[in-house]
């Protein structure tokens, strides 16, 4: 998570480093656009606040506090297992994913297909 946290604050020009991360909860099932709403929402606070400025590792905490999963989760795990699926290169998957033989991926489908 703390990747994509990094590689969605590179996109937005948010001033975000790991040391910014340290305290944050894991693991924490987010998907990329919860992690967008978070960035944004805190960037917001970060930039609109007044002067002497609180530490963005605080404000990405207090914002984290108020995050409530999405509620399709499900169908999100589905959608990440069918990327898995049509991957044809593993350096792109995340590593949980990397190693996991064909035949858990088609069962993991199976049993999220009901929630699309």
């Amino acid at each position: 998570m703390k990747a994509l946290l990094l590689a969605v604050a590179k996109k937005y020009k948010f001033p975000l480093s790991e040391a910014d991360l340290a305290d944050l909860p894991e693991p924490r099932t987010l998907g990329g656009n919860e992690i967008e709403g978070i960035l944004v929402r805190a960037l917001r606070v970060f930039e609109l606040q007044g002067e002497p400025k609180r530490p963005l590792k605080e404000i990405l905490a207090d914002v984290f506090k108020d995050v409530r999963p999405s509620a399709h989760a499900q169908k999100m795990e589905y959608m990440d297992w069918i990327a898995v699926k049509e991957c044809t290169d593993a350096r792109f998957l995340p590593p949980r994913f990397r190693d996991v033989p064909p035949a858990e991926v088609e069962r993991n489908i199976q049993e999220r297909r009901r929630f699309v």
